[in-house]
């Protein structure tokens, strides 16, 4: 049996100025265009890194006033079509985005990898403490697969100091060995 899996990646954004004098219009237009697609690798993929991916992992969410929501990639919350869930277990990670779907001013999430066993790996080593503004993303990728989790390092927080309920989603693809 064959199986093909590929996963695409965009972070874009883009600017549209219109200026019209009677009949005469000057449009300017400009795009990083910014986007890809990773077909999975082959291999032996713990050991060498690959990009190889074999799953992923999606989750929505409400992050309530004052409270911490802590990712755990060696058993990260996966939404099932029937809305069930399910833990998905990351040896690597090729990419992760995290939406904060908030609209109203200063709802903000921070993004840290603090305190034991964090996911320091997704920072280079470093703690993070990145801000997620309103209709913002974090996002990270890493084509080769290289961004191992282990049981050390292997916790994400995401911070709530507002005063309201932040609504969240978020999507991983990486590899677990199990499919």
């Amino acid at each position: 049996m064959a199986q093909s899996r590929v996963a695409s990646f965009s972070s874009d954004i883009s600017y549209n100025n219109t200026i019209s004098n009677g009949n005469q219009t000057d449009r300017e237009t400009a795009s990083n265009g910014f986007g890809f697609s990773m077909v999975s690798g082959t291999g032996d993929t713990d050991t060498v890194p690959a990009n190889f991916f074999d799953t992923y992992a999606k989750y929505t969410g409400v992050i309530e006033s004052g409270q911490i929501l802590t990712l755990n990639f060696s058993g990260l919350t996966h939404e099932l079509i029937d809305d069930t869930t399910e833990n998905r277990v990351f040896l690597h990670i090729n990419g992760f985005t995290f939406a904060n779907n908030a609209t109203g001013s200063g709802e903000v999430l921070l993004v840290q990898a603090t305190g034991a066993n964090a996911f320091t790996n997704i920072f280079n080593g470093e703690s993070g403490n990145l801000k997620v503004n309103p209709y913002g993303t974090f996002q990270y990728l890493d084509y080769w697969g290289a961004t191992k989790v282990t049981g050390s390092n292997r916790l994400l927080n995401f911070v709530n100091a507002g005063t309201t309920g932040i609504s969240y989603s978020y999507m991983a693809v990486g590899y677990t060995g199990t499919v």
